[in-house]
């Protein structure tokens, strides 16, 4: 009867009604993922009323996730155990915010917001969350113990927190795992000796900086990592119960009304999305590049220049930079900054609109998917087939399944 029922969801036959407009959403995995939205200047055109009507239709599209997160939990537990699992929760008593983390959902951006608030960071010129460094977000100590609580802790006080979680359309976020830590060399080391075990002799190197998409989702199927663990196996909704539900396909304006809501406002004042962008170029270069003084293995795979060349093409499958531009001639002298200035010259003259730069990110995104058999993309279905119901996204989406449903 289980699987019977999780097949007539997955199939459509259930009142589910998938509410994103496409595989990619509505911006870019990168900009979607950590941007965030801005405070403009006083425009004659913009009141008040406007605002507060803006931000009444962002409540009700969070209220209608959340509700349709616990209308499927109360179904699902009629045949399935809820997994129960919550990983990680960081809060910060003053405001009451409690934050559900999963990785390659924004978690960038809402770390550093938590984290700034409980002053866990090092430094004293951090005087916004954005000046707490990717690499100190993701990889450095924590210094105060309230920033992250035991599930069993927060249970008993949970009533008292406006408590969020956010969610992205599984497949965009499988790709973008991808990118991000096998096309890139962050996870090299972690999962070299797994790859190394499921190619032919011949084929199995040392290095394993070579993966392929199909080679990656073959490891996801069989390994667990909360990078692409099903987002209910990381923070489940039907045991957490957030009072939000943001998505990274609106996550601007998602993240924008949860801090409103705590009078957090005022912590986007003066900050512009191209000067966010350029930040993020910045932090990939600087972020990947340390991982070459940190990570023997991965020095060792891949020279200085090598490294730039896959930052160029993870830029350019992320919309940053125009597909069609070749990176200028690169050379072991050459050095971080020379490299950023760069790239970041090239994404200030960019020709091309937002319309274009969504569509190229998609192609790259359809493209790799195009690669994968029936089969394999059958088992992400089957895989994630919780995460579709439980957040209302489309779990065949044309783009990808084409003509092999």
């Amino acid at each position: 009867m289980c699987s019977q029922f999780f097949q007539e969801r997955v199939e459509g036959h259930s009142t589910s009604i998938y509410q994103t407009e496409d595989v990619s959403g509505r911006c870019s995995n990168k900009e979607c993922t950590r941007s965030v939205p801005v405070r403009q200047s006083p425009n004659p055109s913009i009141t008040t009323k406007d605002h507060e009507g803006n931000l009444r239709t962002i409540g009700n599209d969070l209220a209608f996730r959340t509700s349709h997160v616990e209308k499927e939990c109360e179904r699902l537990s009629v045949f399935v155990t809820p997994h129960k699992e919550v990983r990680h929760i960081m809060t910060n008593t003053a405001t009451k915010l409690a934050y559900c983390y999963i990785p390659k959902c924004g978690c960038t951006f809402w770390k550093r917001v938590i984290r700034f608030l409980n002053r866990d960071y090092v430094g004293r010129n951090v005087t916004s969350p954005f000046h707490i460094r990717r690499l100190d977000v993701h990889r450095g100590s924590y210094y105060n113990p309230d920033t992250f609580m035991s599930f069993n802790m927060y249970r008993n006080i949970s009533k008292r927190f406006n408590s969020f979680m956010f969610v992205r359309e599984p497949y965009a976020r499988l790709w973008s795992a991808y990118v991000d830590k096998f096309y890139l060399p962050d996870f090299w080391g972690n999962f070299q000796a797994n790859l190394r075990t499921r190619r032919h002799p011949s084929k199995a190197s040392k290095c394993v900086s070579d993966v392929t998409f199909q080679e990656f989702v073959n490891l996801t199927l069989e390994t667990s990592e909360p990078h692409w663990d099903p987002m209910h196996q990381v923070c489940d909704p039907c045991t957490f119960q957030p009072s939000a539900v943001g998505r990274v396909e609106s996550f601007a304006s998602d993240s924008q009304y949860i801090l409103h809501r705590a009078n957090l406002s005022w912590m986007l004042e003066g900050y512009n999305h191209d000067a966010h962008v350029q930040e993020e170029l910045t932090t990939l270069i600087t972020y990947n590049i340390q991982l070459l003084a940190v990570k023997p293995y991965t020095w060792k795979c891949i020279s200085k220049v090598e490294l730039f060349l896959r930052l160029w093409k993870a830029f350019q499958i992320n919309g940053y930079l125009p597909e069609y531009v070749k990176p200028p001639p690169l050379f072991k002298t050459t050095t971080i900054a020379e490299f950023t200035k760069i790239v970041l010259d090239q994404y200030r003259s960019r020709p091309n609109t937002p319309e274009l730069w969504r569509k190229q990110r998609k192609r790259f995104m359809i493209d790799a998917y195009k690669t994968l058999s029936a089969q394999a993309l059958h088992a992400l279905r089957m895989k994630y087939v919780r995460d579709f119901i439980l957040f209302n996204y489309n779990p065949q989406p044309d783009e990808i399944f084409g003509n092999r449903h």
